[in-house]
């Protein structure tokens, strides 16, 4: 009987640093929550000032240069670099850190969710 606890607690044990491990994985830095939210950062690494977008924008007004992006995985916005949504445009579809590496050097003109390219018309 003594053998049968020994080996059960031992195998508790075992898998006790995986679960650790498991439950606490590291987010994915300016990943959010609510899909269909962008939010913008007024400091590199999703920090500083923010204002979320919740909808289309064809005019994008912050008191703060936009250092970083934050989005839901999955999720896919088009920022413009002029009003209503016209080129240069790029599409975002992660956390952007630094948003000079997509052109962003603190404004933007127009910015709108993007539908999901693997979602079917019903």
């Amino acid at each position: 009987m003594k053998t049968i606890l020994f080996t059960l607690a031992l195998a508790g044990l075992a898998t006790a640093p995986l679960q650790a491990q498991t439950r606490t994985r590291a987010p994915v830095p300016g990943a959010h929550d609510r899909q269909g939210e962008l939010v913008l950062y007024g400091a590199a690494s999703f920090a500083g000032q923010s204002q979320a977008v919740t909808r289309d924008s064809p005019t994008v007004s912050v008191p703060f240069a936009i250092r970083s992006l934050g989005i839901k995985p999955g999720d896919r916005w088009q920022i413009c670099a002029s009003p209503n949504f016209q080129a240069p445009c790029t599409t975002v579809t992660r956390p952007i850190p630094d948003a000079a590496i997509i052109g962003v050097t603190g404004r933007v003109g127009s910015i709108r969710l993007l539908p999901d390219p693997n979602a079917t018309a019903e």
